[in-house]
């Protein structure tokens, strides 16, 4: 042991040695102003310093043989301080805390320039030897060790706060900035996403000496994550820097990185610099220099994460090993990790399978955390969460920007609005299940492996106008809790070679992000029967077609299709299908429900639902009925009754081209002459 009580005894026993020292600094000068070499003063100065080298040996003795974490001891350590600058150190502490030492320092560093403390350290030990050599003083000055400067005082000349904070709490206490983040291993390790890299990576550097990695991918893709898993296996803490912070302060920007460096340094840890395309750039090559050089300098391992490739620092970094590393997007089953973990850390597992999470949204581990952020704050002003809508507060956690090309349809049918075949249902539900089970089949039962493209789910709805294609897709995207877009064709079509491809790469590219449903309503026009090539303007346009369908196959989301005319379509687009799925015109039953629902919550009065359905025309046909009736009741001041439907309908048909006598309307045409 120390033989002291504890470590508040133990700076104290440095603290009163420290004060002895300047008491016999303060002697040996004024004996140098009297003959000091006669002077009888000068042997008691010297008294002073032995005594002080003697104690101070013996505290660095005591403190190798203690098992007990000494701050002080440890930042001499980890920043290679010699006795010169270990003492400019209790100094500079003790400054801080006593004004009564801090008077004494100043009456000691009278008539001088620069750093009080290290003038003071240089003078009360330095120089005690030989006051011959106060002369070479300023000459000398810069061959203080660097990191004593770097690291451990402000540039005022003060001691920094952290390091302050370190020594007299003992690692207890410790300094934080928003710029950087010390983040240390976790004593037990999640499950390891990406582990095939971070295996990697903490192999090289377990045999390397110096290395340097730069991790290249999107905003949000997992590159922090690598670091924080390559760390927790090292069981090395890591200083991530915000360097997009940091120029927010580019005035203290060099200060910043200072401390952030000293943070790992003490920590004996990594040093990782996020958003590292902001300065990897002409535009601040001298920051650039700047945060490399002290790399070089003062980190063994470093880590730049970036959104764009290395601009220039391989003409910087000098005699270390550079490795550029790729971060792909990642796999459903890794996303589903993901999903798992962020969920638990905001206390809202349970609630919905990571798994299905996974394959409704191709989100970024960034896009992850950021919608576990909208769900926390959406349960803790609600109360609770369920699935749906936990699903509704990750969309709306997304930002879809499509730029006019497709535009949202509200999503609020439900299966009983859909008046289908009891088939033509069922199949609709298969292609749902398909996308909830997409995790299972493609990543646990491996069916990924043998499949390279194609994991995508396409629809494609077929009938006549009317018959409920696009609300069948918004009640599928409803059961999947996805948004639906419509893409709007007349703008995605170009007639400048090229731009149609440009149009629809940025749809997918966007409906990947974010995970949307897209729909391509009534395509006839752009899928008909591909023409021979005539002219360039024909070639053109199946090239355009060509690359649709392609981009469907690679798109992993959903695609629905609708048709007017079966028959229009090019053979060769069914086997990129999935599903094909009929809409025939409804029966007599199907329209009764229709009609019935129609009205369901209106103010109605001897409506007879059963002589309406008799008549042949579509959902469509029905809905635009029910609006009109509705408003010709509403400017009547009365409540919808027969003769609004019927005058409703025969007005809808006669846009058809279809002429109803009086006779078709049966028992209630006598309503009609009214």
């Amino acid at each position: 042991m120390l033989g002291y009580k504890d470590y508040s005894e133990y700076l104290d026993f440095l603290f009163l040695n420290i004060r002895a020292l300047a008491q016999g600094y303060l002697i040996s000068v004024s004996s140098a102003k009297n003959n000091f070499e006669k002077d009888s003063l000068l042997e008691k100065s010297k008294y002073f310093l032995e005594i002080f080298k003697k104690n101070l040996d013996l505290a660095e003795e005591r403190a190798k043989q203690t098992k007990d974490f000494l701050g002080i001891e440890y930042i001499k350590t980890i920043f290679g301080l010699n006795k010169l600058e270990w003492i400019a150190l209790l100094i500079s502490l003790l400054g801080k805390i006593s004004r009564e030492f801090r008077s004494i320092l100043e009456k000691i560093s009278q008539d001088t320039i620069g750093n009080i403390y290290i003038i003071s350290a240089f003078r009360l030990y330095y120089f005690c030897f030989d006051v011959k050599k106060v002369k070479h003083f300023y000459s000398t000055l810069n061959n203080i060790n660097m990191n004593l400067r770097l690291f451990c005082l402000d540039p005022d000349g003060e001691l920094s706060q952290n390091i302050f904070n370190f020594i007299l709490s003992n690692a207890e206490s410790n300094s934080d900035t928003s710029e950087y983040t010390i983040i240390f291993p976790p004593k037990k390790l999640n499950k390891i996403v990406r582990k095939e890299i971070v295996n990697k990576l903490a192999k090289i550097i377990k045999e390397s000496k110096f290395f340097y990695f730069f991790l290249l991918g999107e905003e949000g893709c997992g590159k922090k994550t690598i670091v924080r898993s390559t760390s927790g296996i090292l069981k090395s803490p890591v200083c991530i820097v915000d360097l997009k912070k940091c120029l927010r302060r580019e005035e203290k920007f060099k200060e910043i990185l200072t401390w952030a460096f000293r943070e790992a340094t003490i920590a004996r840890g990594f040093i990782c610099f996020d958003n590292f395309e902001l300065i990897n750039n002409e535009k601040y090559q001298f920051l650039l220099e700047l945060v490399i050089n002290l790399a070089n300098k003062f980190s063994i391992i470093s880590f730049f994460l970036s959104t764009t490739a290395i601009y220039n620092c391989e003409n910087i970094i000098k005699e270390i090993e550079l490795m550029e590393i790729y971060v792909n997007e990642l796999s459903q089953e890794e996303t589903a990790i993901v999903w798992k973990e962020t969920l638990d850390k905001k206390n809202l597992g349970g609630i919905i399978d990571p798994s299905e999470l996974s394959t409704l949204f191709s989100f970024t581990p960034g896009q992850i955390i950021s919608a576990a952020n909208c769900l926390n704050g959406f349960k803790a002003w609600n109360g609770k969460l369920d699935r749906k809508i936990l699903i509704k507060c990750i969309q709306n956690s997304i930002s879809i920007n499509f730029n006019g090309n497709a535009h949202r349809i509200p999503v609020g049918k439900s299966w009983e609005d859909l008046i289908i075949g009891p088939e033509e249902k069922q199949t609709m539900l298969d292609a749902c299940s398909q996308i909830r089970h997409r995790n299972l089949v493609f990543n646990e039962w491996k069916i990924n492996e043998k499949v390279t493209y194609g994991k995508g789910l396409s629809m494609l709805f077929s009938g006549p106008s009317g018959t409920g294609k696009t609300m069948a897709a918004g009640v599928v995207a409803g059961e999947l809790g996805l948004e639906l877009f419509r893409v709007d064709i007349s703008r995605v079509i170009s007639k400048y070679i090229g731009e149609t491809e440009k149009n629809l790469c940025k749809i997918f590219d966007e409906a990947k992000k974010s995970s949307v449903i897209l729909l391509f309503d009534e395509m006839d026009s752009l899928f008909s029967v591909r023409s021979d090539v005539k002219d360039s303007h024909d070639r053109n346009a199946n090239m355009e077609i060509s690359y649709l369908l392609q981009k469907m196959e690679e798109y992993d989301g959903v695609c629905i299709m609708t048709t007017n005319f079966l028959e229009n379509i090019d053979k060769a687009f069914f086997r990129r299908i999935t599903y094909v799925i009929h809409f025939a015109l409804p029966d007599a039953n199907e329209r009764l429900k229709i009609w019935e629902n129609m009205f369901k919550q209106a103010p109605i009065s001897k409506i007879d639902f059963v002589f309406l359905s008799k008549f042949e025309i579509s959902g469509g046909n029905i809905k635009n009925i029910a609006i009109t009736s509705a408003f010709s009741a509403a400017q009547d001041k009365q409540i919808i009754t027969m003769k609004h439907v019927l005058k409703s309908m025969a007005q809808e048909l006669k846009k058809q081209g279809r002429t109803l006598l009086a006779t078709d309307f049966g028992e209630y045409a006598f309503l009609l002459g009214k």
